[in-house]
């Protein structure tokens, strides 16, 4: 999850440190639209809890990073012209 989530920021030109949640938010709101605070809080929360406890995440926290990524993939898509979009679906294998 986090790699992929990562692989999406930087996709975006964000820095992509999940780690460090707070220096992310303006630019999570500026990049994503649509996104919520609370969600990325969670995601954030989640990926942290199993990389710093290691604790293995359960199956309805799988399903929020799933969920997330998702969403994340669909407002960055949406958010660039036809030509970003044609470069995002073919070469970055970024889903819609």
């Amino acid at each position: 999850y986090m790699k992929e989530i990562r692989r999406l920021f930087v996709i975006a030109g964000m820095k992509e440190s999940m780690l460090q949640p707070e220096e992310e938010k303006p630019d999570m709101e500026k990049m994503f639209p649509g996104i919520y605070e609370k969600e990325y809080e969670r995601a954030s929360q989640l990926l942290q809890r199993a990389v710093f406890g290691r604790k293995k995440l359960e199956v309805y926290e799988r399903h929020t990073l799933d969920c997330f990524i998702q969403r994340i993939s669909v407002a960055l898509y949406q958010n660039q012209n036809f030509i970003r979009k044609m470069i995002l679906r073919y070469v970055y294998i970024v889903r819609k």
